[in-house]
């Protein structure tokens, strides 16, 4: 059985350890690409276009024998405004002197809910018989939280 691997970023910046963290998830992808001799395709997905370049760049310096694929993550302008809004909410709540009702509103689902179903949407384009998977189920590197993992039969 053949295996698909993704993750997905909402960053709508890479400042601070923003792109430290989308280089460590290109790096697992890269990794399981490595290990799982049934891996057919990795994928890093952002919102943020001008990613493509730096996910190449990764490529060619990290060498490997499948390309981690960027995905650009189109977003509608409402979308847009409610990932934004939810960031906000984010950076406030990062503030010591926040009070626990900003934190207790800081969730960060709404932006990796959107930016998972659109990556899953991707890669059943690219792969229109992969069924997805519990990220449990993932045989290689099974210790990482995968936004996305699926099977395709032979």
């Amino acid at each position: 059985m053949k295996t698909v691997y993704g993750m997905a970023k909402c960053y709508l910046n890479l400042g601070g350890s923003r792109a430290r963290n989308f280089e460590l998830d290109f790096l697992r992808l890269a990794l399981v690409a490595e290990r799982d001799a049934d891996c057919v395709g990795v994928y890093l997905a952002a919102p943020l276009r001008k990613n493509r370049e730096r996910v190449e760049l990764w490529n060619a310096k990290y060498g490997g024998s499948q390309e981690v694929q960027f995905v650009h993550l189109e977003l509608s302008s409402e979308e847009l405004v409610a990932l934004e809004a939810e960031k906000s909410r984010q950076d406030e709540s990062n503030r010591s002197e926040a009070d626990a009702e900003t934190r207790s509103g800081a969730s960060a689902s709404y932006g990796e809910t959107l930016c998972e179903d659109k990556l899953a949407k991707y890669i059943a384009g690219v792969h229109p018989t992969v069924t997805p998977r519990r990220a449990g189920n993932a045989p290689c590197l099974s210790g990482i939280r995968w936004d996305y993992f699926g099977n395709i039969a032979e």
